[in-house]
C-alpha cells in the first residue's frame, strides 16, 4: 500500500512538473510573439529621396495588416501581390462581409533623412461599390484624407494593365482614383502611415497601390548679418575710403 501511494505521489509530481513546464513554454512563446509584433510595428524605413512600394526594391512589402469584423480580428504581415509588368506592390484585394462592416488596414513607419517636404501619393482600384464604402489615409492616427468608393462618380480604369486588377478583384469592370497629401517633417522625425479600407459586402473589392513617399529637402535661407559701423577701426575706415566698392558686401 505504501508503494502504491509513493507511486501515485511520484506520478502526480511528474504531471505537475510537466504542467508547469508547459505553462512556462507557452508564456515564453507569447512573450516572443509580442516582441516580434512590437519590433515589426516599430520598424522605421528611412527615406533619402523617394520610397517606392516596389517588389524590385523591397523583397517583402513590410506593411503590417489588420482586419476586424463580426468581433473577429486578424493581424500580421500584409499579403501583398506584385504586378509583374510594373514590379510594384498592390495591397488586397480587400473584400467586405455580408454580416457587418469590415475594416482592413495596413500601416508602416517612415522618416526622412533630412528636413523635408513630404508628398504621399497612392491609387485605389475598386469594383461593385455603391457609395457607403471608403478608404482613408491616417498620419500618426490623425485622419488626413477620406475617399468615397462610388463607381457612379469614378472613372473606369481601362489602361494596359486593367486585366491585372480585374483578375485580382474578380471584376468585369474596374474603377480608379488617385490621391495625394503633403506635409513637412524634421530630419529623422518618424511618422506612421496607415490606410483604412471599409467595406460591407462580400462582392465589393478594393486594391490599394502605387504608393510613393517623396522627401524633398527644405531649403533654409541663410541668416542675414548686419555689421555695426562702430566696430570698424581706423584701418578699416581707411580701406573703405580708398575702396568704396567694398561697402557693397
Amino acid at each position: 500500500s505504501g508503494h502504491k501511494y509513493l507511486y501515485l505521489f511520484s506520478f502526480s509530481k511528474i504531471h505537475v512538473v510537466r504542467y508547469l513546464l508547459s505553462m512556462v513554454l507557452a508564456y515564453a512563446s507569447f512573450v516572443i510573439s509580442i516582441v516580434n509584433i512590437a519590433a515589426a510595428q516599430t520598424s522605421v524605413t528611412s527615406i533619402d529621396g523617394i520610397f517606392e512600394d516596389s517588389s524590385s526594391v523591397n523583397q517583402a512589402s513590410g506593411w503590417q495588416y489588420a482586419s476586424s469584423y463580426d468581433s473577429n480580428s486578424i493581424s500580421g504581415s500584409d499579403s501583398s501581390i506584385s504586378n509583374p509588368s510594373t514590379d510594384k506592390w498592390y495591397h488586397g484585394a480587400y473584400t467586405g462581409d455580408w454580416n457587418s462592416y469590415k475594416l482592413s488596414t495596413i500601416e508602416k513607419s517612415f522618416s526622412c533623412s533630412y528636413q523635408a517636404s513630404v508628398l504621399i501619393a497612392y491609387s485605389v482600384w475598386f469594383c461593385n461599390t455603391w457609395g457607403s464604402e471608403d478608404i482613408a489615409l491616417f498620419i500618426d492616427d490623425a485622419e488626413k484624407i477620406r475617399s468615397g468608393l462610388d463607381t457612379s462618380f469614378s472613372n473606369e480604369y481601362s489602361n494596359g494593365d486593367a486585366n491585372f486588377f480585374q483578375q485580382a478583384m474578380s471584376c468585369s469592370q474596374t474603377y480608379h482614383i488617385s490621391e495625394q497629401y503633403a506635409m513637412n517633417k524634421l530630419q529623422d522625425e518618424v511618422f506612421n502611415v496607415r490606410f483604412e479600407t471599409g467595406l460591407d459586402r462580400t462582392d465589393e473589392s478594393v486594391v490599394l497601390g502605387d504608393i510613393t513617399i517623396t522627401c524633398t529637402p527644405l531649403v533654409i535661407p541663410p541668416t542675414s548679418i548686419e555689421i555695426d559701423a562702430t566696430f570698424i577701426d581706423t584701418a578699416d575706415a581707411n580701406t573703405i575710403a580708398a575702396f568704396p566698392e567694398a561697402t557693397a558686401w
